[in-house]
């Protein structure tokens, strides 16, 4: 192993035994099952989820592919079209959808690292599946409703076909799946800039080809996603709905002295305890000469170093992005980990990796636990079919959007990246006749609307707090389903 390249065809993977196959199949398809089965318990409804769902939902209602006042642009919404049509529209069925992605994703990474020989033990390639399912930012990425499992997906997809044995078709695949990156996420453009360039540099020679098809990949998916935007009039819009999004963390604490971190420092607790593992294993190991820098563990080291300065330079590194290093942090700390001769050294890794699994399926189980009967999305679900009538347009926030969307003539909603009350018509907004929000948002959108309304006195009022709430600890701390009516005056 030592001196071990990053990949090695085919050829030279470790089979294992069959009943690897089986018990990873059995993992995965209970993990599939249990967040399905899970998915209305927990999180609270995520503004994102709604964000990406609401075109393909108004295109399966017959009311054109888009959303207002935002132009968020995803291929996952397309995506969602024929989910949508096969399994209905709830916030099962939606969240769904991402778990699927997220357990195919894994399900290709555990052929990836054994096809390519990165991790060798079988042991190993369980420790990989169990620290990746628990970890807290993949916990964020498939829970919350988002696309961050069809990334994953394609990201793993990658990895997958450098196992391929011809490099013709290694090459082709590539630049392939790359083509599709920019169409599913702007931000996959950092990840694999990052991804070829730590890879070239520490395989000048051996990768370049398909380090190339990979960039020409994305070059031609750029190409293609904004020329098709220009053909539908949205791009100057989508260059300023992608200019908001980014946070200047530098720009703000060199001007401003403001140390301006949410969405630009993830919350993932499990990351600290990963890069500390990596860390510890690596250096060790480099100085017991039982590893070269050129290996997987170095290399998730030093992807992770540059990736995560580009995020924060360039754009942001939020949370549900942390994936994006957490899963090569835990790829290398598997496949480096049997070589470590030294029982201390291996009981502190350990000790890490049980940590990281603590903060991240731990901290969650407490976040639910706390207030488990105020979480079930069946409680919202109830509530809204009561307040909101067949024939109301409704003005919600995430909180009651799956419920509203269903039963309501129409519906507007809040949107996170900028102000919709300017950019609605006064037509648009004397349409509304109900609110339900959540009771922090009452203010804003009673103002924004005009102030002829009143508060019905229907509520759906929490009997607990959660542990977390208001500590400003990310996804864990997300408000609970405190939602109040207003009708017009």
């Amino acid at each position: 192993m030592k001196g071990q390249p990053v990949g090695r065809s085919a050829e030279h993977y470790s089979s294992g035994t069959s009943s690897e196959a089986l018990l990873v199949a059995v993992f995965l398809l209970g993990f599939l099952a249990f967040n399905v089965w899970s998915a209305p318990l927990y999180p609270f409804p995520h503004i994102d989820e709604c964000m990406f769902v609401e075109p393909a939902i108004n295109f399966v209602n017959g009311h054109g592919f888009g959303i207002r006042f935002s132009e968020m642009v995803s291929l996952y919404s397309f995506l969602l079209v024929p989910w949508i049509k096969l399994f209905g529209f709830s916030i099962r069925s939606i969240r769904a959808a991402d778990v699927f992605f997220m357990t195919a994703s894994f399900a290709v990474l555990w052929s990836a690292v054994r096809r390519l020989d990165i991790v060798g033990k079988v042991s190993s390639r369980y420790l990989m599946l169990v620290l990746v399912a628990t970890e807290f930012g993949v916990i964020v990425s498939y829970r919350t409703g988002r696309y961050d499992g069809f990334g994953a997906f394609l990201l793993a997809g990658c990895m997958w076909v450098m196992s391929l044995k011809g490099r013709r078709a290694r090459l082709i695949s590539l630049a392939t799946i790359c083509m599709w990156l920019p169409w599913a996420g702007l931000q996959y453009l950092p990840v694999v800039f990052s991804l070829g360039a730590v890879l070239l540099l520490m395989f000048p020679r051996q990768y370049w080809k398909e380090i190339a098809a990979a960039f020409s990949g994305v070059a031609v998916g750029v190409a293609g996603f904004f020329t098709a935007l220009s053909a539908s009039g949205q791009l100057k819009s989508y260059l300023h709905f992608v200019q908001i999004q980014r946070r200047d963390l530098i720009g703000n604490l060199i001007k401003y002295g403001r140390f301006d971190h949410s969405n630009v420092i993830p919350k993932d607790f499990s990351l600290p305890f990963l890069g500390c593992g990596a860390a510890v294993l690596f250096f060790f190991l480099i100085r017991k000469k039982a590893i070269a820098y050129r290996s997987a563990l170095g290399y998730s080291l030093l992807y992770t170093a540059v990736l995560s300065f580009v995020l924060v330079v360039t754009s942001k590194f939020p949370t549900y992005y942390a994936y994006t290093v957490s899963i090569p942090l835990i790829v290398g700390i598997s496949s480096s980990l049997p070589l470590c001769r030294n029982t201390s050294a291996r009981y502190v890794v350990a000790g890490l990796c049980a940590m990281s699994v603590f903060a991240g399926l731990g901290l969650n189980i407490t976040a639910y636990a706390k207030d488990r009967r105020e979480r079930d999305y069946a409680h919202v679900d109830n509530f809204v079919r009561t307040v909101i009538h067949a024939g109301d347009t409704a003005f919600v926030d995430q909180h009651s959007y799956y419920t509203a969307k269903v039963c309501a003539r129409d519906v507007y909603f809040s949107n996170p990246d900028w102000p919709i009350f300017p950019l609605m018509s006064q037509q648009q907004k004397d349409s509304i006749s109900v609110i339900v929000v959540h009771s922090e948002n009452a203010a804003t959108a009673i103002q924004g609307l005009g102030r002829n309304w009143s508060e019905t006195g229907e509520q759906l009022v929490p009997s607990t707090t959660g542990i977390f709430d208001g500590k400003g600890m990310g996804f864990i701390s997300l408000p609970s389903n405190h939602l109040v009516v207003f009708r017009r005056r």
